[in-house]
């Protein structure tokens, strides 16, 4: 009986070591998450509904393949859809579909006249993963900007992007990949991206330099990427090289038309 206080003493000794311990280690994680969730749903009730016309979202939707052809399409019929978009005198576009392989060789070759007269952009898809095996499906050509030395570079693991005549018919290349956090949301995107140490700029860049007459990227740090768009100096924050995402605006603020209204005139 006399060693029980002893024992409730050491009991809680060993319980008040635990619970510092997960105050430490525990604790900022899950305030972590709790900042994250309360910080997304600041943005969902922030984000402008106001109508942003400079971009429009042209979808391949249930309803267009019903009507025009089965998924995926012939790549004549992708080649008339640049060239609709053409005639209406959009400044750049750019595709979020890779072909990493060839198919019919005249399909194909419409493909290829389509990208180069309207200089499309295409897309890289990056494998971020650490692996032994490195994914690498379809041809990165040394990419048509060149971002050498311009500082941090996030790297990638393996690929997958359109096979190389594909590619180099395209204006240039521009990757699509996020990299999502430990929630599995994708807030984060590297601006510019390493394989095998050439650098390819994320798509909203190249199309940025198509859209604007001078657009200029100076360096790039784990705090800051440094460009001038337009003769004027414009400083965005970084966290550890990753760009976060500016969910400004809600979906519906997009333009958002089906492929078949384009094609059907």
């Amino acid at each position: 009986m006399q060693k029980s206080p002893e024992k409730l003493r050491i009991f809680l000794w060993v319980l008040s070591v635990l619970i510092g311990m997960w105050l430490t280690f525990a604790a900022p994680s899950w305030l972590n998450q709790l900042n994250w969730i309360t910080h997304d749903q600041l943005i969902r009730f922030v984000a402008s509904d106001q109508s942003v016309d400079s971009v429009v979202l042209i979808d391949i939707d249930e309803e267009s393949i019903q009507l025009m052809a089965a998924w995926p399409w012939p790549r004549s019929l992708l080649a008339e859809l640049i060239e609709v978009l053409a005639q209406k005198q959009v400044k750049v576009i750019a595709l979020d579909i890779v072909f990493p392989d060839k198919s019919n060789p005249d399909e194909d070759s419409i493909l290829h006249k389509s990208l180069a007269k309207h200089q499309t952009i295409l897309p890289i898809i990056w494998d971020y993963r650490s692996s032994e095996l490195s994914l690498a499906v379809g041809n990165l050509p040394v990419n048509h900007d060149d971002y050498a030395g311009i500082g941090h570079c996030y790297e990638a693991n393996g690929y997958v992007t359109s096979y190389n005549e594909m590619n180099v018919s395209a204006r240039r290349l521009g990757h699509i990949s996020t990299v999502p956090d430990q929630q599995g949301i994708m807030r984060f995107m590297p601006p510019i991206v390493c394989w095998q140490g050439r650098p390819y700029p994320m798509m909203a860049l190249s199309m940025l330099k198509g859209y604007l007459d001078q657009v200029e990227i100076i360096a790039i740090t784990e705090q800051s990427m440094q460009l001038v768009v337009d003769g004027q100096l414009r400083v965005i924050p970084l966290f550890s090289g990753l760009w976060k995402i500016p969910y400004r605006y809600d979906m519906t603020s997009f333009n958002s038309v089906p492929a078949w209204r384009l094609l059907s005139n």
